[in-house]
């Protein structure tokens, strides 16, 4: 993949993840002054905004792309876990499953996509069976995450079916300007080979246009010097 296409995944990965925040955190956020919500929901918020605004200008001004995707990676992760935590608002938290996914197969590609999407599946059903021995307390219980996890494995599916017939159409696209760039080249090397025999062909011409002055030239030498012989003999002069 091109820097500049890379470079457009990761402007919607990180619009995904300002639209994400929004929508799972933001409501929670503004029910603080209404004294209902926790300090550390609005802190997370904040966080993530401040921390898509870095990871933005890391990518825009730096140009380090690695580092912005890493980042983003831990985003991801980060805000899953912390939404297995608290729930978000009502609940709401769950809509986070829609977009991990995508977030992984658009920055990542298919196969780590995919291997990045059953991590986060691993780690979600980990805290969830701890929760369920009561190792850990999380806001979402086991018998309560089938439709989730549902959702969640048919979103990886569309992804990676997305994702296959975008690589299979950029695999097209470059094997299509592969073959155009080869009968370009070919086309170059029969201009070039034409040019060569052009100015063979014009050396050759100059080459002959001079043996044919020289023919001449020897020629009316001869002339004149049989005019001179018939005058040192005496003869009439002959035309």
């Amino acid at each position: 993949m091109d820097t500049q296409a890379f470079r457009g995944r990761q402007i919607i990965s990180m619009t995904l993840l300002m639209l994400i925040g929004f929508f799972v955190f933001a409501a929670e956020g503004l029910t603080y002054y209404f004294e209902s919500a926790d300090r550390a929901v609005i802190a997370f918020s904040l966080g993530s905004a401040i921390f898509c605004a870095i990871n933005f200008v890391i990518l825009k001004v730096f140009k380090q792309v690695l580092v912005s995707v890493y980042l983003t990676l831990l985003l991801v992760f980060a805000t899953s876990a912390f939404v297995l935590k608290t729930g978000g608002q009502d609940g709401t938290g769950i809509f986070w499953a829609v977009t991990g996914p995508l977030i992984f197969f658009l920055l990542t590609g298919k196969r780590r996509g995919a291997a990045l999407s059953i991590l986060l599946l691993l780690m979600v059903l980990t805290a969830l069976v701890l929760d369920y021995f009561l190792v850990i307390d999380t806001a979402f219980k086991l018998n309560e995450m089938r439709e989730p996890l549902l959702i969640y494995l048919v979103i990886v599916i569309c992804s990676a079916t997305m994702e296959h017939f975008r690589e299979l159409g950029e695999r097209n696209n470059f094997r299509t300007n592969k073959e155009t760039s080869g009968i370009n080249k070919q086309l170059e090397n029969e201009i070039k080979e034409r040019k060569k025999i052009e100015a063979q062909l014009k050396i050759h011409s100059l080459e002959m246009e001079k043996l044919n002055k020289l023919m001449i030239g020897r020629e009316l030498k001869m002339v004149e010097m049989k005019k001179e012989l018939d005058l040192l003999k005496g003869k009439p002069k002959q035309e």
